[in-house]
C-alpha cells in the first residue's frame, strides 16, 4: 500500500506526465507527476509543483514549519537490498520512490503530535541527500513513536540502522537515530535530552569507524552518568551485519554493550608506570640540574621565568641543542626572532663562537667602509670563516628540528595547531615556546571573549598546553616573564611563584617551575654573567631550591655549570676554578 494516501489528509488519486520533465525530454513513462485529491500536483523527479484548490499548506500547522514545502511521497515497501521488511518500514513510515533514473529514499521526521516537520530525501544512485521542511530543533528519527520513559532505548547513527535494530526487536522496543550524522550528534542529543534521559538504560550504536567511535563517547558524556552503554560491532554498522545474516551475533553485541566509563576514570588494573619508565627519562644539559631534578621527564610541562635580560633565551637554546644532539626531534616557536636568527644561534652553540655578534660587527664595519670611516672593534674576535659557518649550518640542517615561521601567522589557533602537528605528525619529543606572555598578548588582541583580561587568556593558553602534553607525551618548555615588582631583580633578589606574570594557573598547571636569578649589577664580571636556576615547583619529588649555577661565556656563547656553595646568610659563592675561562 502506498503511504501517499495517508500523509496530512492529502491523497494521491492519479499520476500523469510531468510537463517540466517532458520539456526536458524526460518522463517517458508518463507517471512522474502525482495528482492529489485536493488538486495539487507534485513531481518526484524534478520537484515541479502545482497548487490546488485546497492548498497543501492548509493541512500543516504553520508554527511547525519555517517555509512552505510539499513533502516527497512514495511507497512503503521492503528494502530487499537492506534485508529490511515492509512492516519495519511501515512502522517508521520509511518511503521509497522510483523515478526516471534513480530511486529516492525518504525519512520522515514527525513532531510529537504526529505532524510532519521535515524530510531527509536520499538519492540512492548519487548518495546525495537534501532536507525539506523545518530542520530547526529536529526530533530524533522515530522519536514520535515512543512515549517518554521506559527500560531501554537504543540510539543509532542513521535511519537504516534504526530500521535494522527495530526489526531485530520485532519492532517492539524504542530505537531512534540522530538526524544529521555524527558531526551534530551531541547537539541533537542535547536538544532531545529530556526524552532520552527518561529511560533507565541508553544504548549507543554508532558506526565502528573513528568518527563514529569518537561521537559515541562524546554523546555518552552529555547523557546521565551510569545510564549509558556503548555497543561494539565486528563490522561497520548493524545493517552490514544484517545483510551478512549475522542477526544473532548483532543481538549478542547489543546485550554485551558495556557501560560507558569516562576516559579519565581508570580501574587500578589499567594503571601503568610507563610515564616513569627509564625510556621516558632524559637528561638536562647540566649534570647538577639533572641530579637535582632526578632527570627530565617526558609528558611534562616546564615553565622558565625571570626578568628581562636574565638569560631565559640562552637557557632554552641550550636545551634545544642538547635534545637535538641526543637525537630527539624538537619543535620550537620563538615569537621574538626569525627562523634565520634561531639557526645562527644554534650555529653559535655548535661552533662555540658568538656568530650573531661577529656577523653584526662585520655588517657595521662594511657600512663604515662605505663612508670611509675606520673599522671599530666591539670586543668580538672575528675568527669565523665562511667554510666553518657553512659546515655548521649543514650540520644543523641534519637535525630533526622544526621551526614555526610566525611571520604573518602569529595567531593562537595557528600556533596551537602547529605545535600539535609537530608533536603528532613530526613526532617531536620536545617543544619550546618563547614566550607565553607574548603568545597571550597575540590571542588577547585577536579575540574579544577574554575582554582585556591577561589572566583569562593565559589561563586558556596554559590549559591548551597542558592538554597537548597529556595527549602527546612530549616535553614542553615554556618561557614566561615575571610581573612588575618592587624587588631588585637586577641585583639578584629571589623570585617566588607569586612573581609570575598574569595568571595563577601558570604555576598550578605547570609540572616544574624554574626561576632564573642573576646579579647583573655586580662589580665582578664573572658574577654578573652567572645565572642561578632556582626550582620553585617540582611535581616529581617536591624538592625545591637552587638547582645549579651557569656562567655565560661571551666568547663561546655557551653556558657552563659552576660549582657553588650557599652560606648560612643565603649568599651564593661560586668556584670559577671549576670551569675553563
Amino acid at each position: 500500500m502506498s503511504l501517499e494516501a495517508t500523509i496530512n489528509g492529502s491523497k494521491v488519486v492519479d499520476r500523469e506526465q510531468c510537463p517540466k520533465c517532458a520539456d526536458n525530454g524526460g518522463d517517458n513513462s508518463g507517471d512522474n507527476l502525482a495528482c492529489y485529491d485536493d488538486d495539487h500536483k507534485y513531481c518526484f523527479a524534478c520537484g515541479y509543483y502545482e497548487k490546488g484548490s485546497n492548498n497543501y499548506m492548509t493541512q500543516v500547522k504553520e508554527e511547525n514549519i519555517n517555509r512552505e514545502f510539499t513533502p516527497y511521497v512514495g511507497d512503503v515497501e521492503a528494502l530487499s537490498h537492506r534485508k529490511i521488511n515492509a512492516d519495519t518500514c511501515r512502522k517508521y513510515r520509511y518511503q521509497t520512490h522510483g523515478g526516471m533514473d534513480t530511486t529516492l529514499e525518504i525519512e520522515n521526521y514527525y513532531n510529537v503530535d504526529g505532524t510532519l516537520q521535515a524530510q531527509k530525501v536520499r538519492n540512492t544512485k548519487t548518495k546525495d541527500f537534501r532536507w525539506v521542511g523545518n530542520t530547526k530543533n529536529l526530533p530524533l528519527y522515530g522519536q514520535h513513536l515512543f512515549e517518554k520513559g521506559g527500560q531501554r532505548i537504543l540510539i543509532t547513527e542513521g535511519a537504516i540502522d534504526t530500521l535494522t535494530m527495530s526489526q531485530m526487536f520485532d519492532n517492539k522496543y524504542p530505537v531512534v537515530s540522530i538526524p544529521s550524522g555524527v558531526n551534530s550528534a551531541v547537539k541533537s542529543v542535547k536538544e532531545n535530552y529530556e526524552f532520552l534521559s527518561s529511560f533507565d538504560n541508553i544504548v549507543i550504536c554508532f558506526d565502528m569507524d573513528d568518527p563514529g567511535r569518537k561521537a559515541a563517547r562524546e554523546v555518552a558524556e552529555v547523557l546521565p552518568p551510569g545510564k549509558v552503554k556503548i555497543m561494539e560491532l565486528p563490522r561497520k554498522d548493524p545493517n552490514d551485519m544484517l545483510k551478512m545474516c549475522e542477526g544473532k551475533a548483532l543481538m549478542q553485541c547489543y546485550w554485551n554493550a558495556k557501560t560507558h566509563s569516562p576516559d579519565s576514570i581508570l580501574h587500578v588494573s589499567q594503571v601503568t608506570n610507563e610515564r616513569n619508565s627509564a625510556s621516558q627519562l632524559y637528561e638536562y644539559p647540566w649534570d647538577k640540574l639533572t641530579t637535582f631534578m632526578v632527570g627530565q621527564d617526558a609528558g611534562r610541562l616546564n615553565l622558565w621565568t625571570s626578568a628581562t635580560g636574565h638569560g631565559k633565551s640562552s637557557i632554552v637554546r641550550e636545551l634545544l641543542i642538547h635534545h637535538l644532539e641526543q637525537g630527539n626531534a624538537t619543535g620550537c616557536v620563538f615569537l621574538e626572532e626569525s627562523p634565520e636568527s634561531t639557526v645562527d644561534d644554534l650555529i653559535s652553540l655548535k661552533l662555540g663562537k658568538p656568530v650573531r655578534k661577529i656577523l653584526g660587527q662585520r655588517q657595521l664595519n662594511d657600512l663604515r667602509k662605505k663612508f670611509d670611516k675606520e673599522e671599530v672593534d666591539l670586543g668580538v674576535p672575528d675568527t669565523l670563516s665562511e667554510e666553518e659557518y657553512l659546515a655548521a649550518k649543514r650540520e644543523i640542517g641534519e637535525y630533526p628540528l622544526y621551526i614555526y615561521d610566525h611571520i604573518g601567522n602569529a595567531n593562537m589557533q595557528n600556533v596551537m595547531s602547529r605545535l600539535e602537528y609537530m608533536a603528532v605528525a613530526l613526532d617531536c619529543k620536545v617543544l619550546i615556546v618563547d614566550h607565553i606572555t607574548l603568545l597571550g598578548n597575540i590571542l588577547l588582541s585577536q579575540q574579544d571573549s577574554f575582554g582585556n583580561s591577561e589572566r583569562l587568556v593565559l589561563d586558556d593558553v596554559m590549559k591548551q598546553l597542558r592538554s597537548l602534553v597529556e595527549r602527546t607525551g612530549c616535553i614542553v618548555h615554556v618561557i614566561s616573564h615575571i610581573k612588575k615588582t618592587d624587588k631588585n631583580v637586577d641585583e639578584g633578589d629571589r623570585i617566588n611563584l607569586s612573581d609570575l606574570r598574569g595568571s595563577g594557573s601558570l604555576a598550578q598547571i605547570a609540572d616544574y617551575v624554574f626561576a632564573l636569578e642573576r646579579n647583573r649589577q655586580h662589580a665582578d664580571d664573572k658574577i654578573a654573567n652567572t645565572t642561578c636556576i632556582r626550582v620553585l615547583k617540582n611535581r616529581k619529588t617536591g624538592q625545591c631550591g637552587l638547582g645549579t649555577a651557569l656562567y655565560y661565556n661571551k666568547d663561546t656563547s655557551r653556558l657552563q655549570e659552576v660549582e657553588f656553595t650557599v652560606t648560612p646568610d643565603n649568599e651564593v659563592l661560586y668556584n670559577y676554578e671549576s670551569i675553563n675561562l
